[in-house]
């Protein structure tokens, strides 16, 4: 519960009260799987637009790579799409893009 709390409050800035009593555990899933792919096209997009356009192809291809969805792992570890992982992500974008 406490990921599913956090999941919502940090995306919608919902409290902890108002989830609890209005997200439903079998809808969660659905909802998850749309913020997170939410959260993809943003890094999608805004990479695109500050560091792709100085990446050689196959540096580009690397990067999206790592953005992959692969649906059956998603549901079986249920991992989310954190801030620190998101950060991870770009830092290691920026040092492929400083490498150029």
């Amino acid at each position: 519960m406490l990921s599913i709390v956090h999941l919502y409050a940090n995306q919608y800035g919902w409290t902890r009260e108002y989830i609890l009593d209005n997200v439903f555990v079998d809808e969660h899933f659905i909802h998850q799987k749309i913020i997170r792919d939410e959260q993809r096209q943003k890094i999608l997009l805004d990479s695109q637009i500050s560091l792709l356009p100085h990446l050689e192809q196959k540096q580009r291809e690397k990067f999206f790579e790592m953005f992959e969805d692969d649906e059956d792992e998603e549901i079986k570890h249920n991992e989310q799409v954190s801030y620190e992982d998101t950060k991870k992500q770009l830092e290691e974008a920026k040092k492929m893009l400083q490498q150029i």
